[in-house]
């Protein structure tokens, strides 16, 4: 036993752990976002706070940042990167999108049993948040005829739905719609 414990500590001190050195040749991605006029407010109230100060050019910069616009982009030495939009924090509404988000499969209510009892048929308004997955992110009654009977069936059964989602210039988009669930006896 006090050989192996001999062995292990001059293997120990024999064993150096060096630092991993530095990488040479770091790659940086630089990513800028076009901001419309006068929106760039707007979106600087979506990013973090670390972001905030390099989103927004001051006033000082402005001019430096019209020279840049007016020059020719330099080509990119290697091949270009494909990269997703930065966060859009807009909700598109069915107006605003070119490809409305579909259904993924079938959404089926359970209707309530108390209402199927009475003979109660009727129907629920959704406000639906998807986002740009197709996700379900909030879902919220406007209205319902009767009011309180089938809420809680529809926003259940809307809650669990995929969407593929709406587009607006072929990208996926956050999407905020209105959809009528209606509740009928057979």
């Amino acid at each position: 036993m006090l050989l192996s414990l001999c062995l292990h500590l001059a293997v120990l001190a024999l064993v150096q752990v060096r630092p991993m050195a530095e990488p040479e040749n770091e790659q940086v991605i630089e990513l800028r976002l076009a901001v419309p006029a006068g929106q760039g407010e707007t979106l600087a109230k979506h990013l973090p706070q670390s972001i905030q100060a390099d989103a927004m050019p001051t006033a000082a910069q402005a001019d430096t940042v019209e020279n840049r616009r007016a020059a020719p982009a330099p080509e990119p030495a290697g091949p270009a990167l494909a990269l997703p939009a930065l966060f859009d924090a807009h909700w598109y509404a069915a107006r605003e999108v070119d490809v409305h988000p579909t259904v993924l499969g079938r959404i089926q209510p359970i209707y309530p049993d108390d209402a199927r009892r009475q003979g109660l048929e009727g129907w629920v308004k959704l406000r639906l948040k998807l986002d740009e997955r197709g996700r379900v992110l909030e879902t919220e009654v406007v209205e319902a005829q009767p009011p309180g009977v089938f809420d809680a069936a529809a926003v259940e059964a809307f809650s669990r739905a995929r969407f593929e989602p709406a587009r607006k210039q072929g990208v996926p988009v956050r999407y905020e719609g209105f959809f009528r669930v209606m509740f009928e006896l057979e």
